[in-house]
């Protein structure tokens, strides 16, 4: 799957060295409802906390724009 070189630059600082470009579709975390292109309600595992992402309760915000770009255009 291919991401915008914008949308690379905008992620620069991952703590997880873009992980969300090199697993299987399977292993990212789920996205439950995209509330507009750069916000997303995800279903994750424990270990995922990033600069990304949000929690709130049971509500978990992800906002990586790598994510969210790979949901959008291919719907995983």
């Amino acid at each position: 799957m291919e991401i915008l070189e914008e949308t690379i630059q905008k992620t620069i600082k991952c703590e997880k060295n873009f992980y969300c470009l090199s697993c299987k579709p399977e292993e990212l975390c789920k996205v439950i409802i995209n509330l507009n292109p750069q916000l997303s309600i995800v279903q994750c595992g424990e270990d995922v906390p990033c600069l990304f992402f949000e929690s709130y309760g049971k509500t978990k915000i992800c906002k990586c724009p790598i994510r969210n770009e790979l949901y959008n255009r291919y719907k995983v």
